[in-house]
């Protein structure tokens, strides 16, 4: 990408590892791929860090272990912890607030009652498609309908885990993409996060993204992150 040498990793149980979810128990396990990654970056080189969705507390976990090796982190309609709750804070706020049958069309596997965030869950087609891809081409809603796999939120670990820190993950410089056509994480609650963390976050705006915004508006999400890179890196 304009001459940037670009790393998209699998997290564990996605993708090509075969692993089931209910073997990956914690988030440091399901990030695991990404932690590696950064563990093994030579010295003299740093990343732009790019989650997206659930991928913000993957991206989190590594500022957290790796604040130096990042120049900075995009978090991509993405859920952004802050230092002084909980790290399930976003993601609780996130379930708390949605609206009744919000979540019509998900296969959830509930751990301590039906107000608690699902364990595991599993999107259908249908919910795919009016929640995270309406704006997108037809071939690629198919293609991630065919692809995807149960996954989960981890509450009950980030619950128990230590918030993250100011001098770790409060320390490496932050880009927050707002899409604007987003239904399945409204733009409001994103503004709502980017509220909660209370410290200084450069927000940038795509109007006509959905949640998938790397399949509805390819073009702009590129030029997010060569805007990011170029400010930061």
């Amino acid at each position: 990408m304009a001459g940037h040498q670009v790393t998209a990793l699998d997290m564990a149980a996605s993708g090509i590892d075969t692993r089931s979810i209910q073997d990956v128990p914690t988030m440091a396990e399901y990030s695991q791929p990404l932690l590696d990654f950064m563990e093994e970056l030579p010295p003299d080189e740093k990343v732009v860090l790019v989650g997206h969705s659930l991928g913000g507390l993957n991206i989190a976990l590594a500022m957290e272990k790796f604040p130096d090796k990042i120049s900075v982190a995009v978090f991509l309609t993405a859920f952004m912890p802050d230092t002084v709750n909980p790290r399930s804070y976003v993601i609780r706020e996130f379930f708390a607030r949605a609206l009744p049958g919000e979540w019509m069309g998900m296969v959830l596997t509930t751990q301590g009652g039906t107000t608690e965030p699902p364990a595991i869950m599993h999107f259908g087609a249908e919910f795919m498609k009016q929640k995270f891809y309406q704006n997108s081409p037809t071939a690629d809603l198919e293609l991630a309908s065919l692809l995807t796999r149960p996954g989960s939120c981890y509450m009950q670990d980030l619950s128990k885990g230590e918030k993250f820190t100011e001098e770790s993950y409060g320390s490496v410089e932050r880009v927050y993409v707002v899409c604007g056509e987003d239904l399945g994480m409204p733009k409001e609650f994103q503004y709502w996060m980017i509220e909660n963390y209370g410290a200084t976050t450069d927000v940038m705006f795509i109007p006509s993204a959905d949640h998938s915004a790397m399949t509805s508006t390819p073009e702009e999400v590129v030029k997010c992150l060569l805007e990011a890179a170029g400010k930061y890196a």
